[in-house]
């Protein structure tokens, strides 16, 4: 299931979790959502199929904001160091 397919409230809800978060207190219907998808576990927790999805869409974003901002999202090589002349 990729990350667009979540609704906001229910993106939130995993990054919550991911960061150490609750459940506690949230909207029902999303939290049925989630674990309906087989995102959540039954004690609410993240599962790995969920962390997958959430680390697959933060890797989405990531690069959307480098094409973005003009980067090739490769790594350049450092420029190589001038050697200081001996003394």
């Amino acid at each position: 299931m990729p990350w667009d397919e979540l609704t906001r409230s229910e993106q939130r809800l995993l990054i919550r979790l991911f960061g150490g978060g609750s459940l506690r207190n949230q909207n029902a219907a999303d939290i049925e959502g989630l674990s309906r998808r087989g995102l959540i576990d039954d004690a609410q927790n993240l599962s790995m199929p969920g962390l997958l999805v959430l680390t697959l869409g933060m890797r989405e974003q990531q690069a959307a904001a480098a094409r973005w901002r003009g980067e090739s999202g490769a790594c350049a090589p450092e420029p190589a160091r001038q050697q200081e002349p001996s003394r």
